[in-house]
């Protein structure tokens, strides 16, 4: 009898956490949201272990996706907090006392007593007020998932953008070099004619002047170069005053500019979020609305007590109350609160749209600039072509005496100038491919972009 009693108490408290509200949310596992990245065709274009290897240190290490993390790991916490709202604390309350009693005959008399409490509450959710918060805070927990994903991209497009930029600081500072040898020759040589009495003072000047520029050409490339480095460093979450990047020439691409499909953008994972930040509103405005209704409680315990230990639990008590609780007079605080969510679902449902247009517009941007950037490659891969036909003829002058050395000189230092345009153009297409990765939400398009 006493494994029957024991197996009724806990049967009704294991009935009643079956009653619980049942929201199967499953846990986000963060490490895929990298491998999501890294993984991506994207990545893979680049062909480059170098990049790969700094992209996974940044998703690793970036300070701000820690923070995210935790982020992310709190809201799995208060869901599960949530999801057990409608029980309270199950409570033992175990007590002894003794007592004395003096009689007539002045004898004293002692008596022991022993109770053990058992007792809990349960709301049954009548009016859908625990589901709309678990609701609420699972909606919480996909939208802070999007936001992970969101800061991921952002990080790693960051961290690939710089990348470029200190690969091409690297491949245009060994051209500006080479400029900067050819300059000097450039100076010698009107050095040469002028003390030979030749009337080129200007033109020497004009040498100098130009020797100059490319010494500060070569300051700003370096100074450029290092705080790239410093930014990669802070994106990485572990700063690297000798970052050493051992690749020095840069991939070259043209990308094809066509629309981005509306259901794309749709996807983002910034929309997204914004999207279940709404749906969070809905859930709280129904639970704001389901705490304006009765609540009915109810409270299982269970009591057993004697005055001896070994037969405490031949004697007990089992209640089950049941319990209706409504606040007469709240001073509209309910109703503020119904009005507080509704206007929290008009302030979340302008961000979704603020959100969704920002995307539209980002993706229109880009695609342009694309288009604006192929144009510039084609015409300055043109002007390559026609000052390259420049520097042959000026070097056939040169060996038939038509022309000097000085004018060849010049014109290789020209071609070397278009050059480091064109690597800046290729720079900006790669970034911008980045670009499109990122507006696409990390969906990569192949060939249809």
């Amino acid at each position: 009898m006493r494994f029957l009693r024991y197996f009724i108490v806990f049967s009704i408290l294991i009935f009643l956490y079956s009653c619980s509200t049942n929201v199967k949310i499953q846990t986000p596992y963060l490490e895929s949201y990298k491998q999501s990245v890294l993984n991506d065709d994207f990545w893979k274009f680049f062909n480059n272990k170098e990049l790969l290897d700094i992209l996974e240190k940044a998703l690793n290490n970036n300070l701000d996706l820690k923070i995210q993390r935790y982020k992310l790991q709190k809201s799995i916490v208060d869901l599960r907090v949530q999801k057990s709202s409608a029980f309270k604390d199950i409570s033992l309350n175990l007590g002894a006392s003794r007592n004395a009693a003096k009689n007539s005959n002045r004898d004293i008399s002692y008596s022991n007593s022993y109770t053990l409490n058992i007792s809990t509450q349960y709301e049954i959710d009548m009016w859908g007020r625990i589901k709309s918060g678990v609701d609420a805070a699972s909606f919480g927990v996909v939208g802070l998932k999007e936001a992970y994903k969101t800061i991921a991209l952002t990080v790693a497009s960051n961290a690939a953008s710089l990348w470029l930029n200190i690969v091409a600081c690297k491949e245009k500072l060994d051209l500006l070099k080479e400029k900067e040898k050819l300059a000097l020759m450039v100076i010698k040589l009107n050095k040469e004619i002028y003390k030979n009495g030749g009337n080129n003072f200007d033109a020497l000047i004009n040498s100098k002047k130009s020797y100059k520029s490319i010494k500060e050409s070569i300051a700003a490339c370096k100074k450029n170069l290092e705080t790239n480095k410093h930014r990669l460093s802070l994106i990485i979450g572990i700063y690297d005053s000798n970052m050493d990047i051992k690749t020095y020439k840069m991939p070259i691409y043209k990308p094809i500019c066509r629309k981005i499909p509306v259901e794309i953008l749709k996807k983002r994972p910034d929309v997204e979020n914004a999207y279940y930040s709404l749906l969070s509103k809905y859930a709280n405005l129904k639970q704001k609305k389901a705490e304006m209704f009765p609540k009915l409680v109810l409270s299982p315990d269970i009591t057993y007590s004697s005055s001896k230990l070994n037969s405490m639990f031949d004697n007990w008590i089992l209640k089950l109350a049941v319990n209706v609780f409504y606040p007469v007079i709240d001073y509209k605080r309910r109703a503020l609160d119904v009005k507080k969510a509704k206007l929290q679902i008009k302030e979340s449902l302008e961000s979704y749209k603020k959100t969704l247009l920002n995307a539209t517009v980002e993706a229109q941007d880009t695609l342009s600039q694309c288009k604006e950037l192929n144009t510039k490659l084609k015409l300055r891969t043109k002007k390559i072509k026609l000052q390259s036909i420049a520097l042959k003829r000026a070097q056939k002058g040169f060996l038939e005496g038509e022309k000097s050395l000085i004018e060849t000189l010049n014109n290789k230092m020209d071609l070397i100038d278009k050059k480091i345009d064109l690597i800046d153009t290729n720079k900006d297409l790669l970034i911008n491919k980045i670009d499109i990765y990122r507006v696409c939400g990390g969906k990569y398009l192949g060939k249809r972009l």
